[in-house]
Formats: structure tokens, C-alpha cells, sequence
């Protein structure tokens, strides 16, 4: 069960309409309007500035054969962010 603290940050996180990219554990990429705390076990969560979700996790998928797995989904969603501007 989540702590207090926890349930409090998904709050703002969702609140605030921060928005994600995420890599399963089969390597499958998509991305989400709203980022939150709790979700799959199986899934990487990147948060982003809502608008920049889909461009990332387009050009990441683009980077990535089918069934590639987790590792050159994760590379690709890196090399996607730099590239559409929003890594650090």
C-alpha cells in the first residue's frame, strides 16, 4: 500500500499534467498524457513536459526493430529525447 507521502506526490505529479514515455519489459514504447506513481512493475517511466510525450516515443519506436527488447527500447528513448530536445 502506498504511503502518504507517495499518494501525495502521484497528486501533484497529476496535477501539474506532467506527461511520460515508457519502456515495458518487452521493449514495447508509448507514451501517456498524464505520468502518475504507480504503475506496471514491468515499466520505465520517463516524465516529460506535456506536448513532447508522442514526438519522444514516435522517434524512439522509429530507432527500434520489433522485439528488440528492453535495452535498445530504453537507448532509443534516450537517443529520441536528445534529439527532440528535451534530455538533459
Amino acid at each position: 500500500m502506498p504511503t502518504r507521502q507517495e499518494r501525495l506526490a502521484d497528486h501533484f505529479i497529476r496535477a501539474a499534467g506532467i506527461a511520460a514515455v515508457h519502456v515495458d519489459a518487452t521493449g514495447a514504447i508509448g507514451a501517456d498524457d498524464g505520468a502518475g506513481m504507480f504503475g506496471p512493475a514491468d515499466r520505465t517511466v520517463y516524465c516529460c513536459a506535456a506536448g513532447n510525450q508522442a514526438k519522444v516515443a514516435a522517434l524512439a519506436a522509429a530507432r527500434t526493430a520489433p522485439g528488440s527488447g528492453y535495452a535498445a527500447a530504453l537507448a532509443a528513448v534516450h537517443a529520441a529525447a536528445a534529439e527532440a530536445g528535451v534530455a538533459d
